[in-house]
């Protein structure tokens, strides 16, 4: 079970998919059957690289099969939930189901990377902002505050004074809020 857990949650990651995808898709394209692929591509690893933990799941994959499943009821376990419904969709030809999921991961992580991307920047310009503020409640207010008495500040200043002071009494509480919303 330990293994199982490990090779599907940490090892069998987008990476070495898009891998197993790529390589079942060349075999099958090229006229040989999905067990024969399987076969061939566990002899490759045992081979060159001896990666057990992949040799693991392609093994476990063929003991399924050989136990009656189809090779989109095999492989369903070891992929994502969306992965394993485009393998479902397209069973009746898994080079085509292979070439499509792959191209369906790589587009996934694009939009990852882009979504990611466009909430970076907006973050960073948050904590920056809270820094500044921070830094303004620290060192430039107390000085201010020795001068003159917040009561007879402008308005605008007031308003900062009582936004830096909330931030500065309020901070673990705004850091934990933060945390979460992330």
């Amino acid at each position: 079970f330990i293994k199982y857990y490990f090779v599907k949650n940490f090892y069998f990651d987008l990476k070495k998919r898009l891998e197993f995808y790529r390589i079942i898709r060349t075999f099958t394209q090229n006229g040989i059957s999905i067990q024969t692929s399987l076969r061939l591509y566990g002899d490759m690893i045992k081979k060159y690289n001896n990666d057990t933990s992949m040799k693991f799941l392609v093994d476990d994959i063929l003991r399924m099969m050989s136990n009656g499943a189809r090779f989109e009821r095999a492989i369903a376990f070891w992929v994502p939930e969306q992965e394993s419904a485009i393998i479902e969709a397209s069973s009746q030809d898994v080079a085509n189901a292979c070439e499509v999921v792959t191209n369906f991961a790589e587009n996934m992580t694009s939009i990852k990377s882009a979504l990611v991307g466009a909430l970076t920047y907006p973050a960073v310009m948050v904590l920056v902002l809270i820094g500044s503020l921070l830094s303004f409640s620290e060192f430039v207010l107390p000085l201010m505050v020795k001068l003159s008495p917040p009561e007879n500040w402008p308005p605008m200043a007031q308003n900062l004074y009582a936004l830096t002071t909330f931030i500065h009494n309020n901070l673990i509480l705004i850091t934990v809020t933060l945390i979460t919303m992330t």
